[in-house]
């Protein structure tokens, strides 16, 4: 019997563990490029704002 509990438990570490690293690769990865098209839409939107703007208020921003 502890023998089976020790080998549940092993079990169970070895899946809550990241394998490798591979799983925390994984969510940087996701996150980067989360965020990578969060600042593509954002300067979409940016851009966009200023095509709007009339020439003489685009001077005064930059």
């Amino acid at each position: 019997m502890a023998s089976a509990l020790g080998d549940v438990l092993l079990w169970s570490l070895g899946r809550l563990l990241p394998h490798g690293g591979q799983r925390t690769a994984r969510r940087n990865a996701w996150i980067a490029m989360s965020e990578g098209v969060a600042r593509a839409r954002q300067r979409q939107e940016a851009e966009t704002a200023l095509t709007l703007l009339p020439a003489d208020a685009r001077r005064k921003l930059i």
